[in-house]
């Protein structure tokens, strides 16, 4: 029988993580370490980055303390550019059970990193999900964190020819470790067939010198929240801010882009915002969908629709309610854009993580 295994979701608030990840994934090759990284995503204009690891429990906790506290140590939120909302360095952390495996044992191990990220790296961890004693929903933690006021939209990105950024390159392990073999294990991990990262000479850290740093986004609040975090300090260092840890059923993310004339006004994200809200579950839309709008750079919206399995709707019938939204505000200009996932199915994760495992037997 196949051993268990967890999946986690790493969010950092920091779109350029090559440096950080490529390191990390060299060690795990040359310690032949269990933990995979399956999946890297950089969105520049959200200054975000969602990475997506596979692995045994035990060793899949240290794999995410690992990189949690990497970042944690190492990021200054404070230099946060970006226009997706954050709570801290590490925005978010999210369990879930793959194969062999059940949302208890994801609840346990996100516990167990909540509680070595809040003792280990001084941060206010909040558990949701099945990892809370009282099953809080995310978003009612983010809500009380004030999460969704927006942050200062990066001033340059790279844009296609309708305006729209274009979706952000995604890596896979595979690609990583390959374009940084382990020293002194070059024998074991020949690799150099392969082709080079992109991404391998970016800084782990960077913002434009003309943009001016704008205010943390995660500063201690002059009240406490209405929630004391489970583990840590109740009040943040603005240079690390909060992070969100816990365990749920797997989340398909699809964002769907809006091109609209430039420059975007309050009235067109009050737009956006009404579409989303209308193709959310809450705003009574698509059973399963939680969604919110978003700059996401020059003239161009997002809708980033988090789908719950098993009850959320194929991307097709969202793409297809976002573009009855836009229709019906009757935006001038506005145009909606093919949708793309920045992340991965639990069959793709899987998929991922079995090849790269059967790669591993034949090194």
């Amino acid at each position: 029988m196949s051993p268990s295994l967890l999946a986690a979701n790493v969010y950092i608030s920091l779109a350029r993580c090559a440096s950080l990840l490529q390191s990390l994934a060299s060690s795990l090759a040359a310690s032949r370490a269990p933990t995979r990284i399956l999946h890297v995503f950089e969105d520049e204009p959200y200054a975000r980055t969602g990475v997506t690891l596979a692995g045994p429990a035990r060793d899949l906790e240290r794999t995410v303390i690992l990189i949690s506290g990497s970042a944690i140590s190492t990021v200054d939120l404070t230099r946060h550019v970006g226009s997706h909302p954050s709570i801290g360095v590490v925005d978010h952390v999210a369990l879930r059970p793959l194969l062999h495996a059940e949302l208890a044992d994801a609840a346990t191990s996100a516990r167990n990193i909540g509680e070595a990220l809040g003792k280990e790296h001084g941060v206010p961890v909040y558990l949701y999900g099945a990892a809370s004693p009282t099953n809080r929903a995310l978003d009612a933690i983010r809500r009380d964190l004030g999460y969704f006021r927006p942050s200062p939209a990066r001033a340059e990105s790279s844009h296609d020819a309708h305006g729209c950024v274009q979706a952000p390159e995604s890596v896979t392990e595979a690609s990583i470790a390959a374009a940084q073999t382990a020293r002194g294990n070059s024998a074991q991990q020949n690799r150099s067939s392969a082709p080079p990262d992109p991404t391998a000479q970016r800084p782990l850290a960077s913002v434009p010198p003309s943009v001016p740093p704008p205010m943390p986004l995660s500063e201690p609040p002059t009240n406490p929240p209405s929630t004391p975090p489970d583990f840590g300090p109740l009040h943040p260092n603005p240079l690390k801010g909060s992070v969100a840890v816990g365990a749920a059923p797997w989340v398909y993310n699809y964002n769907i882009p809006i091109q609209v004339p430039p420059p975007i006004t309050p009235s067109t994200m009050t737009a956006a915002r009404r579409v989303a809200r209308r193709v959310s579950e809450r705003g009574g839309g698509l059973l399963g969908v939680q969604s919110m709008a978003l700059v996401h750079g020059e003239g161009c919206v997002e809708i980033a629709c988090n789908l719950s399995e098993p009850d959320a709707p194929a991307a097709s019938r969202v793409q297809a309610a976002v573009a009855e939204g836009v229709e019906r505000e009757g935006v001038e200009g506005a145009r909606v854009l093919k949708g793309y996932s920045p992340g991965l199915t639990r069959q793709e994760a899987l998929l991922l993580y079995r090849d790269l495992e059967g790669r591993r037997a034949w090194m």
